[in-house]
Formats: structure tokens, sequence, C-alpha cells
């Protein structure tokens, strides 16, 4: 078995605070490193969200129990 590994993920969005994009690109590479059992952090800016949001709908965007994240807020 190949040895398990940490990853910090920083990016500005992250689901549910995002607009598509590169923000669902590191969520689906996030949760698939989780599936594979490493450990993930993912360090994001609510506050990018926030300022730029036109509409309340954020969705939901379950992570796997190997992530853990950490919103950036002001």
């Amino acid at each position: 078995m190949a040895e398990l590994l940490k990853f910090c993920m920083i990016t500005t969005f992250y689901p549910p605070y995002h607009f598509g994009g590169d923000a669902m690109y590191i969520y689906l590479l996030t949760n698939e490193l989780a599936r594979r059992g490493h450990q993930v952090d993912v360090i994001h800016c609510k506050d990018a969200y926030m300022l730029l949001r036109t509409d309340d709908a954020l969705g939901e965007f379950p992570n796997h129990v190997n992530v853990r994240t950490y919103p950036l807020k002001s």
C-alpha cells in the first residue's frame, strides 16, 4: 500500500462559496485524494465570494471525512 500523504489546498473559492470552474476542480480533486485515504486541508476565502455573489443560492457540497476546510473571513 502506498504511503498516505497530507495535502493543503489554497484557493480563492471552494464550494459552497464558489462560482464554478476552478473551485469545482479543486473540490473534486480534494475529495478524490481523501477517498484514497489522504488527509486534505482546504484554505479558501469566504469574503471573496460574499463580495462578488449576486444571489443566496449555495447548494450542498459534502466533503469526505478526511477533508477539513478553513474559510477565511475578516
